[in-house]
């Protein structure tokens, strides 16, 4: 099972805008190059407590296009908006406090705003506070609080939050251990491509776990997961081509995500990959490949293919190095 990774994910502060509108005047000056027109039109509005207004001006001091980069002035203008309920305002002032931006890194007054944008149903604050509680940052470690926001960002659709969620329900932190609720938030994530739960929902399937053991839904799961640069997942799925596993048999199909497991340092890809290629398998047999790959995987410290190597030494001298 793949767990939760504690990464808080931070928007960029030039994105922040979510589709609000500019008034045409702006649009005209910004568009023709005239920043400081545009900086002069927004400023005035802002002034005037226009919501818009502050957060485009922020957004432009953030940027720092056209016009002096001013993290300070960012955060004053975001903090207005906030301080007018703006959720994604809010949010955004919490990410400047913890990382220090336009002010001194702060985290009592980051936790304060997180929890302002979270009570506002902001879907980011929501999640990076339960990522704070799950992992114990800037707040006491307290699972069930942790779960809680999570299931706010899981109720708004935020797939990582339901893939958390899930993994909540599996190792039973902060709520009672539950599998099939597990899978139905499992499911939901994997729907809304997370590539993790792609991956733990495809193992469920393959491994009849919860579920009925079925290859065909574990294949579908983890070429998904695969298709998204899961290395684990296409081995996994070279595995099930090779086996015909829920799948029609396919040697080169099979190769192909070795392949690709292999340039993203799976060990165990380039491990079969030089036994194919050594043996001549449903490939020409190619004893340089062999090496290539055996020793890709050795220098991982893969015990087989450190053995295989030493008899590859043995049958040709230019293999011992």
């Amino acid at each position: 099972m793949k767990f939760i990774v504690p990464i808080i994910v931070l928007l960029s502060l030039g994105n922040l805008l979510y589709g609000t509108p500019l008034p045409k005047a702006v649009i005209k000056a910004y568009s023709q190059g005239k920043y400081e027109k545009a900086k002069s039109l927004l400023r005035t509005s802002a002034r005037k407590g226009d919501v818009e207004a502050q957060i485009h001006l922020a957004v432009m001091y953030a940027q720092g296009k056209g016009i002096a980069q001013a993290y300070d002035k960012a955060l004053y203008w975001y903090t207005q908006a906030g301080l007018k309920g703006d959720a994604s305002a809010q949010y955004t002032v919490a990410t400047m406090y913890e990382q220090g931006l336009g002010t001194e890194n702060n985290m009592t007054m980051a936790l304060q705003w997180y929890n302002k944008a979270a009570d506002n149903k902001d879907v980011n604050a929501q999640y990076t506070l339960g990522i704070l509680y799950y992992n114990g940052e800037m707040v006491k470690r307290e699972y069930h609080k942790a779960f809680e926001y999570f299931k706010m960002a899981s109720l708004q659709n935020d797939a990582q939050a339901q893939y958390n969620l899930a993994v909540m329900y599996v190792e039973g932190k902060g709520v009672t251990a539950d599998i099939s609720k597990a899978l139905a938030w499992y499911i939901k994530s994997a729907e809304n491509k997370d590539v993790n739960a792609q991956y733990n929902l495809a193992s469920l399937y393959y491994k009849g776990i919860v579920v009925p053991q079925d290859y065909a839904k574990a294949f579908t799961w983890f070429k998904q997961s695969a298709e998204q640069n899961d290395t684990q997942a296409q081995y996994n799925l070279a595995v099930m081509y090779s086996e015909a596993q829920g799948v029609k048999k396919s040697y080169q199909k099979a190769i192909s995500w070795y392949k690709k497991a292999a340039l993203q340092g799976n060990i165990k890809a380039s491990y079969f990959l030089g036994l194919l290629f050594y043996e001549g398998k449903e490939v020409a047999q190619n004893k340089i490949k062999a090496f290539e790959y055996w020793i890709q995987a050795a220098k991982k410290s893969h015990i087989e293919a450190q053995n295989n190597l030493d008899i590859l030494c043995k049958e040709s001298p230019w293999a011992c190095r």
